[in-house]
């Protein structure tokens, strides 16, 4: 299939999701011949028109607060589409699976999905300089094979790509503490401002997704804060921070138990009927899409950043074709930590 254009679409807080997903497309598209472009809906006024799509996933999920903009604004008219999602050095529970099934409710074709580790939102040390070389080449290898996979399709395939994840997709997660309880307020966590750093020149309202920032008085947050930390991660004077209870117990519960690398880096391979294999990178070999409607001439990247709630350090991707009701693999299953456990 002769495709025309690679787009590279993210919503990336703090960069590791751009990172990814541009170098991703960028392969794909010097592979396939095509024209490489790219689109950054993290502002809301990117997201008035229906040119793109893609979210972070936070609670395991696709943020609540940008599912009417995917869901109603994005149309797919055909196109294929590889989901990718981003996660702070645990997992992506559903957040992979999730994207997948709303790109293909879109209108797009799913021919691949990855799954990569990137410093999670609110520490420096969990996923600490990811994504790395390590994380890099294989996005690279996912680009090739996903490229080779679209230049043996003659028509778009019908069954969705296989991506680990439960579906149907699970409750939003919620934090809790030791004892089990729910952290009280955690949503309503929001940074606040140094006032001997902050020299008010507005970056932080600017690059606000949520456009929560007052930015005539930048101390002040008067919408919704997603806790994406680009506030925080990109004030040049480091003015910004949390001071939440709530909040600060739970990053620092998340840097206890998840701040060692300990990832393995897996490819995981389906048969028609969906049964899970793995093999090296080297020994992956794709299998024919089934035909179906013709699709536009494009491939869509879309990228994804799961920085909160997961539960293991493993990248991983797919370039196979499987069920749409996909159960964890055992590799995940056998090692998950129940979703509320303190």
């Amino acid at each position: 299939m002769e495709m025309q254009r690679v787009w590279a679409v993210y919503f990336s807080g703090t960069g590791t999701t751009e990172k990814v997903v541009t170098r991703m497309a960028k392969i794909a598209a010097e592979d396939l011949g095509a024209e490489y472009k790219t689109f950054c809906f993290n502002l809301p006024q990117s997201r008035e028109g229906e040119l793109a799509f893609g979210t972070p996933v936070y609670a395991g999920r696709v943020p609540n607060l940008l599912l009417p903009y995917i869901r109603d604004k994005v149309k797919g008219n055909g196109a294929l589409a590889v989901p990718v999602s981003l996660f702070g050095n645990r997992n992506f529970d559903d957040g992979l699976i999730e994207l997948r099934n709303v790109l293909e409710a879109d209108g797009f074709h799913t021919v691949a999905g990855g799954a990569f580790v990137g410093e999670h939102s609110f520490s420096r040390t969990l996923g600490a300089g990811r994504p790395d070389a390590q994380d890099m080449a294989l996005v690279e290898e996912l680009a090739h094979k996903t490229a080779e996979k679209v230049k043996g399709l003659e028509r778009a395939p019908e069954i969705p790509a296989y991506v680990a994840g439960c579906d149907p997709i699970r409750p939003y997660y919620t934090p809790r503490d030791r004892h089990g309880e729910p952290i009280k307020d955690f949503l309503k966590a929001k940074p606040v401002t140094d006032s001997d750093k902050c020299v008010k020149c507005g970056l932080c309202a600017r690059l606000c997704p949520m456009a929560a920032i007052d930015p005539n008085d930048v101390s002040s947050v008067v919408g919704k804060c997603i806790k994406c930390c680009a506030c925080v991660k990109k004030c040049p004077k480091g003015a910004k921070y949390f001071d939440h209870e709530g909040y600060l117990y739970h990053q620092h519960e998340l840097e206890e138990l998840y701040a060692r690398r300990t990832a393995r880096s897996l490819l995981r391979c389906d048969d028609s009927r969906g049964e899970q294999k793995s093999a090296m990178l080297d020994k992956c070999v794709s299998h024919a899409a089934q035909p179906a409607k013709k699709a536009s001439q494009s491939l869509t990247c879309a990228g994804t950043k799961n920085q909160v709630y997961s539960e293991s350090d493993s990248t991983t991707f797919s370039t196979n074709q499987g069920r749409r009701s996909n159960a964890p693999p055992a590799f995940l299953r056998d090692t998950r930590i129940k979703r509320n456990n303190p």
